[in-house]
Order: C-alpha cells, then structure tokens, then sequence
C-alpha cells in the first residue's frame, strides 16, 4: 500500500513539472490559440521586469531583442520548414504615450513571393491585482494576412523566490495567410519560437534574480 501511495506521489509531482512548462497549440474557427507556460526562480519584481523591457525593445527597437528574449528564434536554415515564412523589419515608429507602435515589414515566402511595406501596429493594456499581473499586446493590420492577433503574460506569484509565466497568444490570419499557414507549418514556424521566447524570459528573468553578469541591459532609444 505505500508503495502505491509512493507511486502515485512521484507521478503527481511529475504531472504538476510537466504542467508547468508545457507547450501547447489548439485551432479552433480559424484562430490557432497557442499557450507556453513556465515556472521561473525569480521574484514576481525581476519577472516583471523582464517582460517590461522586452515590450519596450519590441515597441521601439525589435532588433535588440535577438541578443536575448528572441535569441535562437531567427532563421534555422534546417530546411525542415521552419523558416517558411521569414519577416523583415524595415522601421519602426512609436507613441509612448499612447503604448502605441507600428512596425513596418517585409514577409518573405520559400517560393520567393514577397508582401513588402506592410504595417503591423500593437497597443499594450496592463492590468494588476493582488500577486498577479496581466498585460496584453493586441496587434492590427487592416489587410490579407491578419485578422487578429493578441498575446497576454500572465504573471503570478508563489512566494519571494518563484513566479509563473503564462503566455497565452491568439492568431487568425487574413485570408491570404489562411490558405498558406497549415496547421503543421504553424507549429513548424510559429509554435517552437514562442516556446523558445518564453524560455528565454525564464533564463534572463533568473540570471537578474541571481545577479549573473550576463543579464541583459535595456538600451534606451535617444529621441
């Protein structure tokens, strides 16, 4: 009998580490919902932190997050469908005042064919409580390739040293994008680069906490 009680223990334990670093993708009247979620040693203020900057870097300068929240989520090379669709930044523009920022791109296909010069906005609404923080990125494109897209971090305390973070991000692409975007090349494409994100969160996240010299340091863009 405790045996068995020892079993189902260890199996718990388990589920509850799996649960809490899992990767998951559900498509559902076109939208494909994906969820990453991950527990961090950090505290709730370092985590916070972290997605602070990131969301400030994307907003203003997107090409300093492949030094660190988008490292290894660039062009594979693999030939195994992962760089089946390949996005160009060309410039952006910000509003701090209104959150507000527009991201002007190029999307590049395998075949060749290109859509140039498209504007991807995104707005960002924070909202906190007790232990819990919650901040959406919506983003608007009027146009073929997006209909909607919204990504929420979920930010939740366990205790001075623990955090979790649950990203939840909706994508429904235009009609174009719709007929292109399978559901293996959505996981091909997009699915692991979110997990890798939100992993990349975690090891900065715990390398501040820790005070490990390798943390990233915020540029600040001059005026």
């Amino acid at each position: 009998m405790k045996r068995h009680i020892l079993i189902s223990a260890i199996l718990l334990i388990s589920f509850a580490l799996q649960a809490n670093n899992q990767l998951h993708t559900t498509y559902k009247r076109g939208t494909f919902t994906t969820v990453k979620t991950a527990s961090v040693d950090a505290d709730f203020s370092t985590c916070s932190k972290a997605i602070d900057d990131f969301i400030y870097e994307f907003q203003t300068d997107p090409e300093l997050l492949f030094s660190w929240a988008l490292k290894k989520t660039g062009q594979t090379h693999n030939g195994d469908g992962s760089d089946d669709v390949i996005l160009v930044m060309n410039r952006v523009t910000y509003d701090p005042e209104a959150m507000k920022s527009t991201i002007n791109a190029d999307f590049i296909m395998p075949n060749g064919f290109s859509i140039r010069n498209k504007d991807l906005m995104s707005y960002v609404h924070d909202s906190s409580a007790d232990n819990t923080r919650e901040i959406t990125v919506d983003f608007y494109y009027s146009g073929s390739l997006l209909k909607k897209g919204k990504g929420v971090f979920l930010l939740t305390k366990i205790d001075d040293s623990h955090t979790d973070i649950k990203l939840t991000i909706d994508i429904k692409f235009g009609w174009f994008f719709n007929i292109f975007i399978t559901k293996k090349r959505y996981k091909d494409v997009m699915e692991w680069r979110i997990g890798q994100f939100i992993d990349n969160i975690k090891e900065e996240s715990q390398w501040r906490f820790e005070g490990d010299p390798r943390q990233h340091v915020r540029k600040v863009k001059s005026a």
